[in-house]
C-alpha cells in the first residue's frame, strides 16, 4: 500500500525470522543477539524514505529488544543499537526520561494535532499530550529540524508522532493541513492552535504588508484551521479545540497593535466557534503572559527586572505551564467548559 504523501515509510521486516533472533538470543546473547539488533538496524536506517513534502513518522515495529544487553566494546555498535532500540521501542512504553510521565493516561488512543509545534508552547504542548499517551501531529512552519526532533523525543519515549510542514498563510494550506493530519493520525479528537508571528515596529511602522503577514498567520489561519478542524469533528462525533491567543489581546501591545488585534480577534474567534459548533465541539482560547521561550532572548537584564515587576508571581511562565494548561482546557475533566479564554499571566492583569 502506498504512504500517505510526505510520510516516512517504515521499514519492511517481514523477511525477519523471530524464532530465529529467540534462537540466536539462547546461543550467544552477547554477541549473536547483538549483531542481529545491528543488522536490523541497518535495514532500517536503509529502508527510512523520506518524501519531500515535510512529514516524518518515526517507525514502529513489534520486534522488542530482550532484556538489558551489555554495552558495546565499540562506541559506534552501541550508538547505532541504541539508535534501534528507540525506532523498534513499541508505542505505550516510557524509555526517555526527558519525556517523563506515564504514556497510558487519559489520552491514549487519541490523536491530536499541534500547530507551531517545532519550538516554544507549542513544542512542550506536543510532548505534554504525547506524555499522556497521545498521538501527535506535530506542525512547523519552517523549521523541520526541530520538528523533527521533536517527533523523534516523543517516539524514544513510546509515543507516536508525525512532523508535518506547512505555511498556514492561506486557507488552501489550513484546510490541507487538517485534511493530511486526518489521513496520518486517523480521527483528531483535539487541537492546539499555537502557532503565530510578532512583528514589532510601534504604529507609525507598521505597514500594509507588516500587517497582512502578521493578521494572515495570527487570525486568518486560525480562523480556517478552526472551521476545517471543527467541521471534521462534529461529523466524527465531537472533539475540543483550544487556541492560544495573549495577554495582548485583553491590555494591547502600542508596540505591536497589529499583534494584539489578531489576538483579540482569536478571543472572539473562540467564542463563536464555541457557540456555532456546539453541542459536539469545544472551542477554548488561553491567553499566556510573559513566557520564557526564545522570543524573550533579546531581552536585557534591565528589561526583564522590569517586566517582573509587573507580574505579582514575580516570574515568566515557563512553556510546561502554558502547555499543562492547554492540555487541561482540551481535556474531559473540563468537559463543561466551552467559549472562555483563560488568562495565564501570573496575575498581571
Amino acid at each position: 500500500m502506498d504512504a500517505p504523501c510526505g510520510a516516512v515509510v517504515a521499514p519492511n521486516l517481514e523477511g525477519l525470522d523471530h524464532k530465529q533472533c529467540a534462537n540466536q538470543d539462547q546461543n550467544d546473547p552477547a554477541a549473536d543477539a547483538d549483531e542481529l539488533i545491528l543488522g536490523v538496524a541497518r535495514r532500517v536506517m536503509d529502508e527510512l524514505l523520506v518524501h519531500d513534502l515535510g512529514t516524518v513518522e518515526v517507525a514502529q515495529s513489534q520486534l522488542r529488544p530482550r532484556g538489558q544487553r551489555e554495552a558495546c566494546k565499540d562506541q559506534q555498535d552501541g550508538q547505532q543499537l541504541a539508535t534501534v532500540h528507540r525506532v523498534m521501542m513499541q508505542p505505550g512504553k516510557r524509555t526517555d526520561k526527558r519525556m517523563g510521565g506515564d504514556m497510558q493516561q487519559a489520552w491514549s488512543g487519541r490523536s491530536v494535532l499541534v500547530t507551531g509545534a517545532s519550538h516554544g508552547i507549542g513544542r512542550a504542548t506536543a510532548e505534554a499530550f504525547a506524555r499522556r499517551g497521545a498521538a501527535v501531529v506535530v506542525h512547523y512552519g519552517a523549521d523541520r529540524t526541530a520538528a523533527e526532533e521533536v517527533v523523534r523525543g516523543i517516539a524514544s519515549a513510546g509515543g507516536r508522532a508525525w512532523a508535518l510542514g506547512a505555511d498556514l498563510a492561506t486557507a488552501e494550506a489550513c484546510r490541507e493541513l487538517v485534511a493530511r493530519s486526518w489521513e496520518l493520525a486517523g480521527p483528531l479528537s483535539s487541537a492546539a492552535l499555537c502557532h503565530g508571528i510578532v512583528r514589532r515596529g510601534g504604529w507609525e511602522n507598521v505597514d500594509e504588508t507588516a500587517w497582512d503577514d502578521v493578521l494572515a498567520i495570527n487570525l486568518k489561519a486560525v480562523f480556517f484551521t478552526t472551521q476545517a478542524l471543527a467541521v471534521r469533528m462534529r461529523e466524527a462525533g465531537g472533539g475540543s479545540l483550544v487556541l492560544v491567543a495573549s495577554m495582548r489581546a485583553l491590555e494591547g501591545a502600542p508596540s505591536s497593535p497589529h499583534y494584539a488585534a489578531a489576538k483579540a480577534g482569536v478571543v472572539s474567534l473562540a467564542k463563536s466557534a464555541a457557540r456555532a459548533f456546539a453541542p459536539t465541539v469545544r472551542v477554548n482560547a488561553l491567553s499566556p503572559g510573559y513566557v520564557d521561550t526564545r522570543l524573550q532572548a533579546g531581552l536585557s537584564a534591565e528589561q526583564r527586572e522590569r517586566i517582573l515587576e509587573g507580574i505579582p508571581l514575580a516570574r515568566m511562565a515557563s512553556p510546561d505551564e502554558i502547555a499543562r494548561s492547554i492540555v487541561a482546557l482540551a481535556g474531559d475533566e473540563l468537559s463543561y467548559v466551552t467559549g472562555q479564554t483563560i488568562l495565564a499571566d501570573g496575575g498581571r492583569i
